[in-house]
């Protein structure tokens, strides 16, 4: 199968880069980011989004949420990085920077939650899986309120699947809405 990846010890299965579709078997590690109850979200970019989710970013998700929603440890770890600080106007909208987390887990790979609106959360403290680590935003190159996730490993994103959805073998598809 050509432009094909298997992966370990994360993923039991092979995977399609230039078709996620082609995703034959898993086994989540991952819980949505998101707030449990009611309320869904959509997810506006999923893998290989033609707007923003290519080359090092091609297995990423953006739900779009309210400015202020709580925003969730998809998976226990440490955190490594943040950056928390106030939006520039003056500074064109391409050229922004967005605040983040990003969380080692276990295994090495970090996850980033990115364009929150803040944090508490400081390097070297430890998360447990379902923990609220920001609340989300619209900062950084970002045309709307949403949350980005993607899990990388040596700087570039890599396949994951979540547990709490029940179809897809776990991966989220954009235009659909997804709850915790």
């Amino acid at each position: 199968m050509s432009g094909c990846i298997a992966f370990t010890p994360v993923f039991s299965g092979v995977f399609g880069m230039d078709d996620p579709n082609l995703f034959i078997k898993t086994e989540p590690l991952y819980i949505l980011p998101l707030p449990q109850g009611k309320n869904s979200f959509i997810l506006m970019q999923g893998i290989g989004g033609k707007f923003s989710h290519s080359g090092n970013e091609t297995w990423a998700f953006d739900w779009a949420m309210p400015k202020g929603t709580s925003v969730y440890a998809a998976r226990k770890g440490i955190v490594v990085g943040i950056r928390n600080e106030p939006e520039d106007d003056k500074i064109p909208l391409e050229s922004r920077k967005a605040n983040y987390v990003r969380i080692m887990h276990d295994d090495g790979s970090i996850g980033v939650y990115a364009h929150i609106d803040t944090t508490w959360m400081t390097p070297g403290r430890r998360v447990e899986s379902g923990e609220v680590i920001a609340l989300s935003g619209n900062t950084g190159f970002s045309t709307r309120p949403h949350l980005h996730f993607h899990v990388e490993r040596d700087g570039r994103s890599i396949p994951i699947a979540f547990m709490d959805v029940s179809d897809e073998l776990g991966i989220p598809r954009a235009g659909r809405t997804y709850r915790r």
